[in-house]
Protein backbone atom coordinates (compact mmCIF):
# COMPACT_ATOMS: atom_id res chain seq x y z
CA UNK A 1 0.00 0.00 0.00
CA UNK A 2 1.30 3.43 -0.93
CA UNK A 3 0.75 6.63 1.06
CA UNK A 4 -1.80 8.99 -0.48
CA UNK A 5 -1.22 12.63 -1.42
CA UNK A 6 -2.65 13.93 1.87
CA UNK A 7 -0.28 11.77 3.90
CA UNK A 8 2.68 12.87 1.80
CA UNK A 9 1.75 16.53 2.37
CA UNK A 10 1.53 15.88 6.11
CA UNK A 11 4.87 14.09 6.03
CA UNK A 12 6.63 16.90 4.15
CA UNK A 13 5.02 19.72 6.14
CA UNK A 14 5.99 18.16 9.46
CA UNK A 15 9.62 17.66 8.48
CA UNK A 16 9.80 21.27 7.28
CA UNK A 17 8.25 22.35 10.60
CA UNK A 18 10.85 20.36 12.55
CA UNK A 19 13.84 21.32 10.39
CA UNK A 20 13.11 24.54 8.45
CA UNK A 21 16.76 25.36 7.76
CA UNK A 22 18.78 22.17 8.27
CA UNK A 23 22.56 22.36 8.32
CA UNK A 24 25.21 19.63 8.09
CA UNK A 25 26.63 18.64 11.47
CA UNK A 26 29.94 17.21 10.25
CA UNK A 27 32.75 19.75 10.56
CA UNK A 28 35.30 20.23 7.77
CA UNK A 29 37.18 23.04 6.00
CA UNK A 30 37.66 21.69 2.49
CA UNK A 31 36.63 18.83 0.20
CA UNK A 32 39.46 16.59 1.40
CA UNK A 33 38.38 16.92 5.02
CA UNK A 34 34.76 16.50 3.95
CA UNK A 35 35.27 13.20 2.15
CA UNK A 36 37.33 11.83 5.04
CA UNK A 37 34.71 12.92 7.59
CA UNK A 38 31.89 11.33 5.60
CA UNK A 39 33.93 8.12 5.27
CA UNK A 40 34.26 8.02 9.05
CA UNK A 41 30.59 8.70 9.76
CA UNK A 42 29.17 5.21 9.17
CA UNK A 43 27.71 3.53 12.26
CA UNK A 44 28.62 6.37 14.60
CA UNK A 45 27.46 9.90 15.41
CA UNK A 46 28.60 13.09 13.72
CA UNK A 47 29.51 14.41 17.17
CA UNK A 48 31.93 11.52 17.66
CA UNK A 49 33.39 12.04 14.18
CA UNK A 50 33.93 15.75 14.82
CA UNK A 51 35.89 15.00 17.99
CA UNK A 52 38.10 12.54 16.14
CA UNK A 53 38.66 14.67 13.03
CA UNK A 54 39.65 17.70 15.11
CA UNK A 55 42.67 15.72 16.26
CA UNK A 56 43.17 13.89 12.97
CA UNK A 57 43.29 17.00 10.78
CA UNK A 58 45.47 18.93 13.23
CA UNK A 59 48.12 16.22 12.84
CA UNK A 60 47.47 15.27 9.20
CA UNK A 61 46.05 18.34 7.41
CA UNK A 62 46.14 16.98 3.86
CA UNK A 63 46.11 13.80 1.81
CA UNK A 64 49.90 13.60 1.54
CA UNK A 65 50.39 13.76 5.30
CA UNK A 66 47.61 11.29 6.07
CA UNK A 67 48.80 8.83 3.42
CA UNK A 68 52.21 8.65 5.15
CA UNK A 69 50.83 8.14 8.65
CA UNK A 70 51.30 4.80 10.36
CA UNK A 71 48.34 2.50 10.70
CA UNK A 72 48.83 2.32 14.47
CA UNK A 73 48.79 6.10 14.90
CA UNK A 74 45.59 6.55 12.89
CA UNK A 75 43.96 3.58 14.57
CA UNK A 76 44.61 5.11 17.99
CA UNK A 77 42.90 8.35 16.90
CA UNK A 78 39.91 6.56 15.36
CA UNK A 79 39.51 4.10 18.23
CA UNK A 80 36.40 5.86 19.68
CA UNK A 81 34.51 5.21 16.42
CA UNK A 82 32.72 2.08 15.36
CA UNK A 83 34.61 -0.05 12.80
CA UNK A 84 37.76 1.94 13.60
CA UNK A 85 40.19 -0.63 12.13
CA UNK A 86 38.35 -0.81 8.82
CA UNK A 87 38.01 2.98 8.73
CA UNK A 88 41.74 3.37 9.42
CA UNK A 89 42.55 1.17 6.45
CA UNK A 90 40.09 2.94 4.18
CA UNK A 91 41.13 6.53 4.92
CA UNK A 92 44.82 5.69 4.51
CA UNK A 93 44.03 4.04 1.15
CA UNK A 94 41.85 6.98 0.17
CA UNK A 95 44.50 9.51 1.17
CA UNK A 96 47.20 7.59 -0.73
CA UNK A 97 45.12 7.93 -3.88
CA UNK A 98 44.22 11.58 -3.29
CA UNK A 99 47.84 12.48 -2.58
CA UNK A 100 48.46 11.77 -6.26
CA UNK A 101 45.12 12.82 -7.73
CA UNK A 102 43.12 16.02 -7.30
CA UNK A 103 39.57 15.49 -6.04
CA UNK A 104 37.10 15.83 -8.89
CA UNK A 105 33.50 16.52 -7.92
CA UNK A 106 32.18 14.06 -10.47
CA UNK A 107 30.18 10.96 -9.59
CA UNK A 108 32.26 8.51 -11.62
CA UNK A 109 35.47 9.78 -10.06
CA UNK A 110 34.13 9.86 -6.51
CA UNK A 111 32.64 6.36 -6.69
CA UNK A 112 35.96 5.02 -8.00
CA UNK A 113 37.72 6.08 -4.78
CA UNK A 114 38.54 3.47 -2.10
CA UNK A 115 35.64 3.10 0.32
CA UNK A 116 33.46 5.70 -1.42
CA UNK A 117 29.99 4.64 -2.54
CA UNK A 118 26.89 6.27 -3.95
CA UNK A 119 25.82 7.85 -0.64
CA UNK A 120 29.14 9.65 -0.06
CA UNK A 121 29.33 10.74 -3.70
CA UNK A 122 25.78 12.12 -3.55
CA UNK A 123 26.54 14.12 -0.40
CA UNK A 124 29.71 15.55 -1.95
CA UNK A 125 27.94 16.56 -5.17
CA UNK A 126 24.85 18.00 -3.51
CA UNK A 127 26.48 19.82 -0.59
CA UNK A 128 29.00 21.44 -2.96
CA UNK A 129 26.20 22.59 -5.31
CA UNK A 130 27.33 20.44 -8.21
CA UNK A 131 24.02 18.65 -8.66
CA UNK A 132 20.82 18.09 -6.69
CA UNK A 133 21.25 14.63 -5.18
CA UNK A 134 19.44 12.69 -2.45
CA UNK A 135 21.88 10.59 -0.42
CA UNK A 136 20.27 7.56 1.24
CA UNK A 137 21.58 6.08 4.46
CA UNK A 138 20.14 3.58 6.95
CA UNK A 139 18.21 6.29 8.84
CA UNK A 140 16.53 7.61 5.70
CA UNK A 141 15.81 4.11 4.41
CA UNK A 142 14.14 3.23 7.72
CA UNK A 143 11.91 6.32 7.58
CA UNK A 144 10.94 5.56 3.98
CA UNK A 145 9.93 2.01 4.88
CA UNK A 146 7.94 3.05 7.95
CA UNK A 147 5.91 5.51 5.89
CA UNK A 148 5.42 3.05 3.02
CA UNK A 149 7.40 5.19 0.61
CA UNK A 150 9.11 1.95 -0.31
CA UNK A 151 8.37 -1.69 0.41
CA UNK A 152 10.34 -3.92 2.75
CA UNK A 153 13.28 -5.39 0.85
CA UNK A 154 13.57 -2.46 -1.54
CA UNK A 155 17.06 -1.53 -2.68
CA UNK A 156 18.56 1.82 -1.76
CA UNK A 157 18.23 2.76 -5.42
CA UNK A 158 14.45 2.17 -5.33
CA UNK A 159 14.14 4.08 -2.04
CA UNK A 160 16.09 7.00 -3.52
CA UNK A 161 13.94 7.16 -6.65
CA UNK A 162 10.67 6.84 -4.72
CA UNK A 163 11.66 9.66 -2.38
CA UNK A 164 12.77 11.87 -5.26
CA UNK A 165 9.41 11.36 -6.97
CA UNK A 166 7.64 12.58 -3.83
CA UNK A 167 10.02 15.36 -2.74
CA UNK A 168 10.68 16.71 -6.26
CA UNK A 169 13.64 19.05 -5.54
CA UNK A 170 15.96 20.54 -2.91
CA UNK A 171 17.22 17.04 -2.21
CA UNK A 172 20.18 18.11 -0.10
CA UNK A 173 17.82 19.87 2.32
CA UNK A 174 15.55 16.82 2.39
CA UNK A 175 18.52 14.57 3.07
CA UNK A 176 19.38 16.66 6.12
CA UNK A 177 15.75 16.73 7.30
CA UNK A 178 15.22 13.00 6.84
CA UNK A 179 18.47 11.99 8.50
CA UNK A 180 17.77 14.27 11.47
CA UNK A 181 14.26 12.84 11.80
CA UNK A 182 15.64 9.30 11.65
CA UNK A 183 18.30 10.02 14.24
CA UNK A 184 16.21 12.03 16.69
CA UNK A 185 12.61 10.79 16.47
CA UNK A 186 12.09 7.85 14.11
CA UNK A 187 14.96 5.90 15.64
CA UNK A 188 15.73 2.26 15.03
CA UNK A 189 15.18 1.30 18.67
CA UNK A 190 12.58 2.95 20.89
CA UNK A 191 11.26 5.47 18.32
CA UNK A 192 9.64 8.51 19.91
CA UNK A 193 6.19 7.82 18.45
CA UNK A 194 4.49 9.50 21.42
CA UNK A 195 5.90 12.90 20.43
CA UNK A 196 5.69 12.50 16.66
CA UNK A 197 2.85 14.27 14.87
CA UNK A 198 3.02 11.65 12.12
CA UNK A 199 2.22 8.68 14.34
CA UNK A 200 -1.35 8.66 13.03
CA UNK A 201 -0.18 7.91 9.47
CA UNK A 202 2.84 5.76 10.33
CA UNK A 203 2.76 2.21 9.01
CA UNK A 204 5.22 1.21 11.74
CA UNK A 205 2.71 2.23 14.43
CA UNK A 206 -0.48 1.00 12.77
CA UNK A 207 0.73 -1.68 10.40
CA UNK A 208 -1.65 -0.53 7.68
Amino acid sequence: MKPNDLKICQFKDYLIELYPNPRPTLQYRNVFEQIIAISLSAQTTDKAVNKVTAQLFSLYPNADALSQASFADIESILHPLGLFRLKTQRIIQLSSFLAKNEIKLQRDFLESLPGVGRKTASIMLSSNNISDELAIDTHIARVALRYAIAQQGSSLWVIENNLKALLLRDFNLWHLRLISFGRQICTSKNPKCHQCKLSGICFFVHGI
